[in-house]
Order: C-alpha cells, then sequence, then structure tokens
C-alpha cells in the first residue's frame, strides 16, 4: 500500500483477521487507527505502542495510547523515503570546492556517465543567476537538481540536499 510520495507501508493488520500477527507487536512501536484510509497521511500520527492484555481466541480492538482502534500499522514496517531539494549557493560551496570531480548522469538517459570537475562558475548579470561549470557545462543549481543524478558512495543520489 502506498499512502503518499514520502511512505511505503509493508503491511497493516486488522485485529480481526490478523489477530495472531497483531498479538506479536504488543508494546512495540505502531500507528493506529479506525480505518486504512485513515493511514493516508502518517504525519498526522505518531508511534505509540499497544496496550492490551490480549486473550487466546478473542479478538477486540486493541487499545494504543488509552484508545481503542481495528488497524495497526507497526512502525517498522514504514519506510520513509529519502526527500531532496536543490542546493543553495552557499550549501554548493561547503559541498564542493573548485577542482573537485564528480560524476554525473542525466535522469532521463542513465546509461550516460559524465567524469567533470567543477571548474567554478558565473554571475549572470542580467538575472543575477549563478551558473556552474562543470566539465565543459554551464548549469544552474535547479537544473541540475531537476535533470541530472550524482554517483557518491557507489549510490546514485539527487543533486540537491536532503530534507
Amino acid at each position: 500500500m502506498e499512502l503518499d510520495k514520502k511512505i511505503k507501508v509493508k503491511k497493516i493488520f486488522d485485529c480481526f483477521s490478523d489477530f495472531e500477527e497483531v498479538k506479536k507487536y504488543f508494546n512495540k512501536a505502531v500507528y493506529c487507527a479506525d480505518f486504512i484510509e485513515n493511514f493516508s497521511n502518517l504525519e498526522h500520527y505518531t508511534n505509540t505502542f499497544i496496550f492490551k492484555e490480549f486473550h487466546l481466541h478473542e479478538c477486540k480492538p486493541f487499545v494504543c495510547s488509552g484508545q481503542q482502534y481495528r488497524f495497526i500499522l507497526p512502525a517498522e514496517f514504514v519506510e520513509h523515503e529519502k526527500q531532496y531539494r536543490a542546493y543553495t549557493i552557499s550549501e554548493w560551496y561547503v559541498k564542493f570546492h573548485l577542482g573537485n570531480g564528480m560524476i554525473l548522469r542525466p535522469k532521463n538517459h542513465k546509461s550516460l556517465e559524465f567524469h567533470v570537475v567543477y571548474n567554478g562558475y558565473a554571475v549572470d548579470t542580467g538575472s543575477n543567476e549563478i551558473k556552474l561549470y562543470l566539465g565543459c557545462g554551464l548549469y544552474t543549481l535547479p537544473e541540475l537538481f531537476q535533470s541530472y543524478e550524482r554517483l557518491e558512495n557507489g549510490r546514485w543520489i539527487p543533486f540537491g540536499v536532503e530534507e
């Protein structure tokens, strides 16, 4: 189940049909809701814990933070995707220095890789926009973020800062 662009969910348990599984999450971090649709925005929920003594062959809504709920989503089954935004120019200067080499590739043509060196920058006096010299190309920070990825520690990541 995919809730929004930032969150992926592996499994939601229903107390009535998954009672034996639910019991395994007693005193573990979970999200609780009355309806599965309520999980559509987990930012409104906080991790809590199941507090209920379970009785064999009895499935009643279970208790999270003093209220009864039918569905639980174990926190370990929630995968938060990393979100990025374009570098600001000051963040760029901290991360990259003149002469730094890097490997980048276009997002729309992932079989191409460019080995480039950061050679400096230029300021467009008409728009006051900063353009970076990478190899023989001239790029803006938003253009790099929108159109390119860079290789860092063996992984392709966006050209930006993790939020």
